[in-house]
């Protein structure tokens, strides 16, 4: 069956440039055969200080940037001020408030970007079903059609994005905006399974555990037009307090309905999805820009978190030309 979509409008980021108004979309209303299950038991800390070895990454091609945190002192507040004009000002849904740059869980050595989820003790929205609480910062992202970006990101292990009494959740890990809809990986959706959306019109139909709604093809991995070659390869949801690796290459068409768009994504080195010879166009608007404007580091949990938990990111990394992956 086709999840239920729900909306919510998030405010402009880039004053007199372009306006991101897309909406929020959360998987929020599922109803799918899989059954939910209880979240693992938690023998960790508040904040954990482990320093584990971090998973070797290569490339070829300089990077057009890289965010490590190490350029800040240490200092959140430092961060929070975007000295080097990397990231777009944050809104209050946003709740930059609960970011912290982490100087003791520490990736490659260096500090990480630490997100406090308070859990349903906060009240709402923090563990209200459909309520969507996010914590998010917004990087920008260079105007070429095509990108290759790589993010270091860890769970703790108690993470479990459904709050109490909740029956449908997804946390929006990763976010690729372009003016109006985005492409995306989203953890925990229909009981412990990744999701990707992707504008395309329009959406191919009569595949399972995929949507055809909204934007365009927003699927279950494994699932959709030529997925099914993954379904043997695909993770588990990363709630282990390790680091993993999420890569993802983009490439938009030049021109509205070229047919020549790709959307890949790696975790840990194996491929899990690959959709190509797609247009890119919005399917509910018929929207086109031919390069995405941000990316979000996280965003919202449809029905917030079961308990107070955290997540990190270990770094951003973005290249124009291939890395040789």
């Amino acid at each position: 069956m086709h999840p239920a979509l729900h909306v919510r409008l998030r405010a402009g980021a880039r004053p007199g440039i372009f306006r991101l108004v897309a909406a929020l979309v959360g998987l929020a209303s599922i109803a799918c055969s899989d059954a939910a299950v209880e979240p693992p038991t938690s023998t960790n800390s508040p904040t954990e200080t482990d320093s584990p070895s971090p998973l070797t990454v290569s490339a070829s091609a300089t990077p057009w940037r890289v965010e490590d945190f190490t350029t800040y002192g240490g200092s959140t507040s430092k961060w929070k001020s975007d000295p080097h004009d990397w990231m777009y000002s944050a809104s209050s849904w946003m709740h930059q408030e609960r970011i912290v740059l982490d100087t003791k869980n520490l990736y490659n050595g260096h500090p990480t970007l630490r997100y406090d989820w308070p859990g349903p003790a906060a009240g709402s929205p923090w563990g209200g079903c459909n309520t969507d609480p996010a914590i998010q910062a917004s990087y920008k992202a260079p105007s070429n059609r095509e990108v290759w970006i790589e993010v270091a990101h860890k769970f703790r292990s108690d993470w479990y994005p459904l709050g109490p009494n909740c029956n449908a959740g997804g946390y929006k890990l990763l976010l690729l905006w372009r003016e109006s809809d985005r492409f995306d990986i989203i953890n925990f959706v229909n009981a412990k399974n990744w999701w990707s959306g992707s504008p395309q019109k329009a959406p191919y139909s009569g595949y399972s555990y995929c949507s055809t709604s909204g934007a365009g093809e927003n699927c279950r991995w494994g699932y959709g037009k030529d997925q099914s070659q993954f379904l043997s390869s695909l993770p588990g949801m990363h709630w282990d307090s390790q680091w993993h690796i999420y890569r993802v290459h983009l490439r938009i068409p030049a021109v509205k309905g070229n047919t020549d768009g790709i959307y890949e994504i790696w975790i840990d080195g194996k491929k899990v999805l690959n959709r190509y010879n797609r247009t890119f166009i919005a399917n509910n608007t018929g929207a086109f820009l031919n390069h995405i404007t941000s990316i979000a580091l996280g965003s919202n949990s449809n029905s917030g978190t079961r308990v107070a938990t955290q997540t990190w990111w270990g770094h951003l990394k973005i290249w124009t030309s291939n890395p040789g992956w």
